[in-house]
């Protein structure tokens, strides 16, 4: 079944392909509709307006029920940790699902460094950025530096043998 964003994506955007919203869907299973739309939204524009959306909706998936009304009526200052009962492991399992769902990298130190909603959304907002191909970039983002390189990096040891 075919989503209205998936066909809005499949018109506008054919070079998007229909694998990598299969595996999109796969990585948001446990998601609503909502945040699954609003993760085709990021990545097809890069445009943050549904960055919230999303963010609330990954966050859904490790916020315990009876804490979810305080997902939907807190503001950018909710605690991850305090009002909604996040630990380490949940902020871990949540930057994986992000990275798989944004396409990003993200490091262990912005990870731990969030605290609140907005930190979240900050974040996922400067990766995006830095993640978008410069024609699409704001001009004033223009000089942001390159995304990192994704892979392993090559070991030094083996290297060295070959000088």
């Amino acid at each position: 079944m075919t989503t209205r964003m998936e066909a809005t994506q499949l018109r506008s955007a054919p070079a998007v392909p229909p694998a990598s919203l299969a595996r999109l869907r796969e990585a948001l299973r446990h998601c609503s509709p909502d945040t699954y739309e609003a993760a085709c939204a990021v990545r097809m524009t890069g445009d943050p307006a549904s960055l919230h959306a999303l963010v609330t909706g990954l966050l859904g998936n490790f916020v315990s029920g009876d804490l979810q009304h305080r997902l939907t009526e807190g503001g950018p200052g909710l605690r991850l940790a305090e009002d909604l009962g996040l630990d380490s492991l949940d902020l871990t399992e949540l930057g994986m699902l992000s990275e798989e769902v944004l396409l990003v990298s993200i490091s262990n130190e912005d990870l731990f460094a969030i605290r609140t909603l907005a930190d979240l959304e900050s974040l996922f907002e400067r990766l995006l950025r830095s993640q978008l191909r410069p024609e699409m970039r704001h001009p004033a983002d223009r000089t942001l530096r390159p995304a990192p390189l994704r892979g392993p990096l090559p070991d030094r040891a083996a290297a060295s043998q070959h000088r």
